[in-house]
């Protein structure tokens, strides 16, 4: 599939996954840990547009899963299991968070990811922003250090992704705190974000605009999810 994607986006240089490229940006995990997580996952809902995204949902947190994660990947911290699915196929911003975040790709799935040291007081550039197909059936670390948003589907059908983070990761904030510095680009607890200044539903949250250059988009392929897969 790696393959038809960037047949389909000539104009995005998309990196595997599995390429040494993504060393900066995160690592591969194993998926021993997750048992029958993905199953579970795979009742999430999905949207009849844009993304829907969970923070913390009960039957995702109900298996022996958690607690092997807990330790195994945040050395005994409190965690949250939700999921994101929906219809995007736009870089529309990125995010980071202090702790790693794990996504499981129950589908294929492009990432859009920069290092957070490529932040300066105005926000990151689009010539900082590179691609990354992940597989269905990857599990990955992305560290604190990565900015990120969520997944672009790669054919006609939706995406769906299983995310674990440190606990409160993505829920409101108090009413009351100082924008100051980093906290400017604060839009939830743990949750610092940069906005393309065309996403006009995250800037009405309260996001303030940091992609300079074109709002990245990916083509989906005209091919059945099952062809031409590469791991």
């Amino acid at each position: 599939m790696y393959d038809f994607v960037q047949q389909q986006n000539p104009h995005l240089n998309i990196r595997h996954v599995h390429d040494e490229a993504f060393q900066t940006y995160g690592v591969v995990r194993e998926t021993s840990l997750l048992h029958n997580l993905p199953e579970v996952a795979m009742e999430m809902p999905i949207p009849e547009s844009g993304n829907h995204y969970e923070a913390s949902v009960a039957s995702l947190e109900g298996g022996p899963w958690l607690e092997e994660m807990k330790y195994a990947h945040f050395g005994g911290m409190p965690i949250q299991i939700g999921y994101c699915n929906g219809w995007n196929d736009r870089l529309n911003g990125l995010e980071y968070h202090k702790g790693s975040e794990l996504n499981y790709m129950l589908t294929d799935a492009v990432l859009f990811l920069s290092d957070l040291r490529n932040k300066t007081e105005e926000g990151v550039s689009v010539e900082h922003i590179t691609p990354f197909f992940i597989p269905q059936g990857t599990f990955i670390e992305l560290y604190q250090t990565t900015l990120h948003l969520a997944p672009c589907r790669v054919t006609a059908e939706p995406f769906r992704t299983i995310v674990i983070l440190p606990l409160g990761t993505n829920t409101p904030l108090p009413n009351s705190f100082s924008k100051e510095g980093e906290s400017k680009w604060l839009l939830e607890v743990n949750k610092w974000v940069l906005a393309h200044p065309d996403n006009e539903r995250m800037l009405s949250r309260g996001a303030r605009p940091g992609i300079s250059g074109p709002n990245l988009q990916v083509d989906p392929v005209n091919i059945s999810p099952e062809k031409g897969r590469i791991q």
